[in-house]
């Protein structure tokens, strides 16, 4: 998988796991919704969400030899939809995923060894 394709796949779940706790922030609000059925809808769509984001990050660990990848999406999903009273591991999370699996092997290889810019 490359570069942007993981980078594009990613972000799109990661900014719907938001979007979905926001929706139902949003019908608390609202006195004519029961919430009750939107909180099971909306935690359904947050998981789903992050089985996306697992298995992108799989496949893009599994191409640039980071099997662990998959392990941070994992954990904030844990974090996100079993604790919820804990704040910003998601986030932290899915930045650490990110950060990790931008990095392409291509540019390693194509450097030679020992040889310097000056």
């Amino acid at each position: 998988m490359s570069n942007i394709k993981f980078l594009i796949i990613y972000l799109i779940a990661m900014v719907l796991t938001y979007l979905w706790r926001f929706a139902i922030l949003g019908a608390a609000f609202d006195d004519s919704t029961d919430i009750g059925d939107m909180g099971n809808t909306v935690n359904i769509l947050m998981l789903a969400s992050y089985a996306i984001m697992a298995f992108v990050a799989y496949s893009r660990g599994k191409a640039i030899g980071k099997g662990y990848l998959a392990a941070f999406p994992i954990v904030g999903a844990v974090f996100d939809l079993v604790l919820v009273f804990v704040p910003f591991v998601p986030t932290v999370m899915n930045i650490l995923t990110i950060v990790l699996g931008m990095p392409d092997n291509k540019s390693a290889e194509t450097a030679q060894p020992g040889s310097s810019n000056t």
